[in-house]
């Protein structure tokens, strides 16, 4: 579809696939010669699991020279970093398959009961105890063995309050620490010098209850799974390098039942994804950009002149949601939008090409939690005239008199060639007539072999990477300051019925997600002179949106919630919560940190205008 009228009016005319391709080619050729092919944006995201829908269209990208929006920067790349000093890969593999064997599952910053709802029926009926640390007393936290519940960003300070009574209570185990580890006597020194009242005081988590914890977790085998949305703060690359050192000290590595959990084991299943996208067709690659980033890209003609999104929605989905609609309303950016359905970041584009769904083409997708490989099969033609992504790469690397031969591979011998260097035994036939496989087959403690790819081969406790990418040696018992007084920390969690912005825009969803609302403590509303059900003006560093309060004890007191990733264009103000946060920054990994904004609550008088 070719846009008519103004950027973001959402209106199209329909014109034929060859006008499309041509049209877009002519475009970034010309953009390519004038200015530089990396003046031309892509932008995607990390969610779309199949490895025709994700990774082929990147050999076009790779092509063609285009700089990239590195996706992990909105999603997990401060947790990334921080275990990459630590573990030296952010891919630590557990096989839930192992799930029975912990003697104690900690979830921290995980709701499973809303996030990893296939994985919560397993964590009701195994034995063991369950703890939970998470602000907020969700289904899970609420059926735990117990709750920890901190003040948000403290968590790192807690870690070390935990390590502090593992110390004073001989819980740690130095045989590990001391076979498989370099660095603790530079950590040591600073454990001991932990106050557990300033701790209490700080986390607001009592010292009975840390106890616990660490008596529970040491005692071990304890498998240790941390949310993504943990890291998603200021200091969210420092608070994952410190609870990632917990197995380290306790010894909960190297055998059945424990082990760690963040980015489950990506690079664990011999997939070769340098071969799903092309990596060898870059000749000399524009430097990526994060996330935190693309807006003030976005607002610059001097550093983009075009910009493709595929596979997202980032007018859903990043912060300064006003400021992003005002950049990409540009009208010297040409904007390419390839998506199944019309987005707020379609209603932008120039061009929209209507891309298939996953229930319409063949694909293998890989799972973000188990240790499994399947296949996806169409069960149905593609809508109109919608194409995979797969095939509309191929016509616009055609369009753009590409003559590479990867650029051309059918999906057939993309997916045999994948199944071929994983070791896969059978054909590709047979595999997609299958369901999803565990791989490799069999499981194994994590770390098993005792090696890591860290520099020193070691669990690095203290890292010398760390120092030279100007960060401290250890990690640090840091915390972020409290919000000011009458002001209230502002956690975006996604709701149970998306997958970020992913089904908002189905009639079943918006009827489950009600109106947009905020939730706060029924202590902090009193304070506030806020009532239950009234409309309520929340502002935010970025702006200000008006939403319904609802009070819940379950929220810790200087906590608001309010569920991310709404399209804007189903909401009543036509805004969503992005419209108020801010393009905070994790410390390292360059994430998006929304989780780090500080709100203000006013009520609204009776004519409609704040109080």
């Amino acid at each position: 579809m070719r846009r008519r009228g103004d950027k973001g009016g959402g209106v199209f005319e329909e014109i034929s696939w060859r006008d499309a391709v041509t049209l877009i080619a002519d475009n970034l050729s010309s953009i390519s010669i004038s200015d530089g092919s990396d003046k031309i944006l892509q932008t995607h995201y990390c969610g779309t699991r199949g490895l025709l829908a994700r990774d082929f269209p990147l050999r076009f990208f790779n092509r063609l020279g285009a700089r990239e929006v590195i996706p992990e920067t909105i999603c997990h790349s401060a947790g990334a970093a921080a275990l990459n000093y630590v573990y030296g890969t952010p891919a630590l593999p557990f096989d839930m398959r192992e799930l029975e064997r912990p003697a104690c599952v900690v979830l921290w910053g995980v709701n499973a009961n809303s996030s990893a709802p296939h994985a919560n029926r397993w964590l009701r009926s195994r034995p063991g105890k369950l703890i939970v640390v998470d602000p907020v007393r969700h289904p899970t936290a609420r059926r735990a063995d117990l709750h920890l519940q901190p003040v948000p960003g403290t968590d790192a300070l807690l870690a070390f309050g935990l390590m502090r009574i593992m110390m004073s209570e001989g819980l740690f185990n130095r045989d590990f620490i001391d076979a498989s580890s370099i660095g603790f006597d530079k950590l040591a020194p600073i454990i001991a010098r932990v106050e557990l009242g300033s701790v209490e005081q700080i986390t607001g988590v009592p010292i009975k209850s840390m106890a616990e914890f660490a008596r529970l977790y040491a005692s071990g085998p304890s498998l240790l799974w941390m949310g993504m949305g943990l890291q998603r703060r200021k200091l969210g690359g420092n608070t994952i390098r410190t609870i990632a050192l917990l197995p380290v000290v306790t010894g909960n590595l190297k055998r059945p039942g424990a082990g760690l959990m963040y980015v489950n084991g990506m690079g664990s299943r011999g997939i070769d994804f340098d071969y799903c996208a092309g990596n060898h067709l870059r000749a000399a690659p524009a430097p990526p950009i994060a996330h935190p980033d693309l807006l003030q890209t976005l607002e610059d003609p001097r550093q983009a002149r075009a910009l493709v999104c595929w596979n997202n929605n980032i007018v859903a989905s990043c912060p300064r949601q006003d400021d992003m609609r005002r950049a990409l309303a540009r009208r010297d950016l040409f904007t390419v939008v390839v998506d199944p359905y019309q987005t707020d970041t379609a209603d932008y584009a120039d061009v929209v090409l209507p891309a298939a769904d996953f229930t319409e083409f063949d694909d293998i997708v890989y799972s973000y939690l188990f240790m499994t490989v399947g296949p996806q099969r169409a069960f149905r033609e593609p809508y109109a005239s919608a194409l995979p992504n797969s095939e509309i790469f191929r016509r616009l690397s055609l369009a753009m008199g590409f003559d590479e031969l990867a650029l051309y591979d059918d999906d057939r011998t993309v997916m045999s060639e994948v199944l071929s260097r994983m070791g896969w035994p059978g054909s590709l036939d047979d595999f997609l007539a299958g369901g999803n496989r565990y791989w490799p087959l069999r499981s194994s403690a994590q770390f098993a072999d005792g090696r890591f790819p860290t520099p020193s081969g070691k669990i690095e406790i203290a890292s010398a990477t760390a120092v030279a990418d100007g960060l401290p040696l250890t990690p640090e018992p840091l915390h972020e300051e409290l919000p000011p007084p009458g002001t209230l920390s502002l956690l975006s969690p996604g709701h149970p019925w998306l997958s970020n912005s992913s089904f908002g825009q189905f009639p079943e969803t918006l009827r489950r997600l009600h109106a947009p609302n905020i939730l706060l403590h029924p202590d902090d509303a009193a304070m506030l002179g806020l009532q239950q059900g009234e409309h309520v003006e929340v502002v935010g560093s970025a702006g200000a949106i008006v939403l319904q309060l609802s009070l819940s004890r379950n929220v810790r007191r200087g906590v608001a919630i309010s569920f991310k990733n709404r399209w804007p264009k189903h909401e009543p103000t036509g805004r969503s919560l992005n419209a108020i946060i801010g393009s905070h920054r994790s410390d390292f990994g360059n994430c998006f940190a929304p989780h780090s904004e500080v709100v203000s609550i006013r009520p609204i008088n009776r004519a409609g205008g704040p109080s």
